[in-house]
């Protein structure tokens, strides 16, 4: 379908709940082609997964460095890390591809513990987070997942002050996960989850532009999460996210002309279910409109 950017803004406005937008061209001139509510906040589900990529950059791991599959770092599908064998080795590029290509849920743990919170904390800032309080504790799947299936717990961390929202995850690394206790509804995505705003993955996405490290930019490749016709752009680096009332779609691409541009789209909505095929329609509206 033929869309402009303006069109496509237009309707995701008009979607129930909050929804945010942002297309900026990267490279000079740069400029901003369409936005909406680019600086506000939205749960964004795994795409979260981009901003551990980035620790990595930003702090000069080796790609061939390992790190050793435990028990204590395995979490839910999706992925399938959560199956392979304890003690299983596994580089930081393995984690890194399986986290990004397949949205390994135990990958992207794995790299988090590998990496330490306070290491990703401290390096929000040099990846684009405009508020990265808003980010600690950085969650880790599992932890999501485990206060998301325990309402005593997740209302003792919702209360508790910063300090103390640490010690309650530690005291509740040791329970086991169990899918069947996860809540289906919407439940807690403006408190328990990633809240990063278009204007923050742009910035993400500028970063790993101007980092141009070969690797990164080859993994964020591997699934390009929609269509990208091949006659109109040279790369598509892409991560989304989705849980019960959260939608997110984040793009870097490189047009046929050689430009660059980020994309991302962003839907929360608190009370209903998404309709997740008109959201993805758009987003491919939107990515047409950047190729043409």
């Amino acid at each position: 379908k033929n869309m402009s950017l303006d069109a496509v803004r237009r309707q995701l406005s008009a979607l129930p709940g909050r929804t945010g937008f942002l297309a900026l061209k990267l490279n000079e001139p740069a400029r901003t082609l369409e936005a909406l509510n680019e600086n506000e906040y939205f749960a964004i589900g795994s795409t979260f997964k981009l901003y551990l990529l980035g620790t990595v950059l930003e702090e000069g791991y080796a790609w061939k460095k390992i790190f050793i599959l435990k028990e204590g770092s395995k979490s839910l599908p999706s992925g399938r890390l959560q199956n392979w064998p304890d003690g299983s080795p596994l580089t930081v590029h393995t984690l890194a591809t399986a986290m990004i290509s397949e949205s390994d849920n135990t990958a992207s743990d794995t790299l988090a513990d590998g990496l330490g919170r306070s290491t990703v904390e401290g390096a929000l800032a040099a990846l684009g987070h405009s508020r990265p309080e808003l980010l600690k504790p950085f969650l880790k799947t599992a932890d999501v997942f485990r206060l998301k299936s325990d309402m005593e717990e997740s209302v003792k961390y919702l209360n508790a002050p910063l300090e103390e929202k640490y010690r309650v995850l530690d005291s509740l690394a040791h329970k086991p996960l169990n899918a069947a206790n996860l809540k289906t509804a919407p439940f807690g995505i403006d408190k328990i989850e990633w809240p990063a705003s278009p204007a923050d993955l742009c910035r993400l996405m500028a970063y790993f532009y101007k980092k141009d490290d070969k690797a990164a930019l080859a993994i964020m490749g591997i699934n390009p999460g929609l269509d990208i016709p091949k006659n109109k752009f040279l790369y598509a680096g892409y991560k989304g996210g989705s849980e019960a009332g959260v939608l997110n779609l984040t793009w870097l691409l490189k047009t046929s002309a050689g430009d660059w541009y980020c994309l991302t789209g962003s839907w929360n909505n608190e009370k209903d279910d998404l309709e997740e095929k008109k959201f993805f329609e758009l987003m491919q509206a939107a990515i047409n409109a950047i190729g043409k």
